[in-house]
């Protein structure tokens, strides 16, 4: 088994793959961009089909992208993570319809306790401001970073609660270490190395 080594760092960047959290895609278009733009490796997730799942590899981040009509994200999650059943709940970053509003195809996956991913639920619904981009990507706003750092929807201001996703082109976001281990939680790692077992390259 091929391991990747968890870097012990003063740098948030370092636990990113180099990256800050506003250089992440939470969602896009097509498989291959998000390779170039992450710079990174694709895999196929066992015999799932990579256009229902795929898995981006960059340094020591790992990130788990599913297709928005792609119902079995939560079980694929729990592969890739190696998460025992029924200690977290698997979501998209970013709504399903809201993606789909968007033109996008895939949506990244966060893993979250029950509480903190249901009382997000409600400012995560449609709006009707909600069209079709010209990008090929998109990127957090403040309320998902909030939901990643582990911070209930009943916490945060209410305009910032109520307002429709803010589409936001990539960025850089400052964190402390401790907030970016929180957010590297909440995409599926820790402090175990990656574990390649049951992913296989895509090299198209």
């Amino acid at each position: 088994m091929t391991i990747t080594p968890i870097f012990l760092s003063t740098r948030s960047t370092e636990l990113l793959g180099g990256l800050s959290i506003g250089e992440i895609p939470i969602a896009g278009s097509k498989r291959p961009s998000f390779r170039m733009n992450l710079d990174g490796k694709t895999y196929r997730v066992g015999r799932i089909w990579a256009n229902r799942a795929f898995v981006v590899v960059r340094g020591n981040l790992r990130l788990l992208y599913v297709s928005t009509n792609y119902l079995n994200y939560a079980a694929v999650a729990r592969r890739v993570f190696g998460d025992p059943r029924g200690k977290y709940e698997y979501d998209h970053a970013l709504g399903r319809k809201i993606a789909e509003s968007f033109g996008f195809q895939y949506i990244l996956i966060l893993r979250s306790t029950p509480a903190i991913n249901r009382s997000h639920g409600f400012s995560e619904r449609f709006h009707d401001s909600y069209r079709i981009t010209i990008n090929k990507f998109c990127y957090i706003d403040d309320r998902i970073l909030k939901k990643m750092l582990g911070t209930a929807a009943s916490q945060l201001s209410a305009p910032l609660r109520t307002s429709p996703f803010r589409h936001r082109a990539s960025h850089r976001r400052r964190l402390s270490i401790a907030e970016t281990r929180l957010a590297r939680h909440a995409l599926g790692m820790d402090d175990r190395e990656i574990d390649y077992s049951s992913l296989h390259e895509i090299l198209r």
